[in-house]
């Protein structure tokens, strides 16, 4: 689009809007979870960098899948900076996962209800259905699973990301 004699590049502007919109998403997303304070596993700044860098990573990561249909031209541009960004969120998210395997809860099921009991669990479903506990936290899942769920998300998102890119 050319005004007078100065030529503008629409779709550069817009590229470039849409990425401080996005940047903006995920800083804004990482701090509203690094400001809850009673959970202590995002409470940290490590939340909003492992934001920035999930979410960058998985948008360079989509821009490289694009260029390879159609703009060839761009894409070591695109997979390079996937694998920059996949190595720094594979990084942080570690460092977040060891700062968050050495936290001790600050409460205990005894403490949230005042009952000094050693054993408390809750048994009943409620009189009309599931209460939001049993709906929410009893899944059915092995405790194996569960145990294996981070260990999961490190495979799929960092190691099958960047085998897939040697490929």
């Amino acid at each position: 689009m050319n005004i007078g004699s100065i030529s503008i590049n629409l779709s550069l502007i817009i590229g470039a809007l849409a990425t401080v919109a996005v940047f903006s998403l995920y800083i804004a997303t990482g701090m509203i979870y690094a400001c809850l304070k009673f959970l202590q596993e995002w409470h940290s700044p490590l939340t909003v960098i492992n934001y920035i860098l999930l979410g960058s990573a998985s948008g360079f990561t989509l821009a490289t899948l694009i260029a390879a249909y159609k703009q060839p031209e761009l894409l070591s541009f695109f997979a390079g900076w996937s694998i920059v960004l996949i190595v720094l969120a594979f990084i942080f998210r570690s460092a977040s996962l060891m700062r968050n395997k050495r936290l001790r809860p600050k409460s205990t099921v005894q403490t949230a209800i005042g009952i000094r009991h050693n054993e408390i669990k809750q048994k009943s479903m409620g009189f009309m259905g599931g209460s939001v506990n049993t709906r929410d936290f009893f899944h059915g899942k092995s405790l194996f699973f569960i145990r294996s769920v981070k260990t999961i998300f490190v495979i799929m998102v960092f190691i099958i990301s960047l085998l897939h890119k040697k490929l």
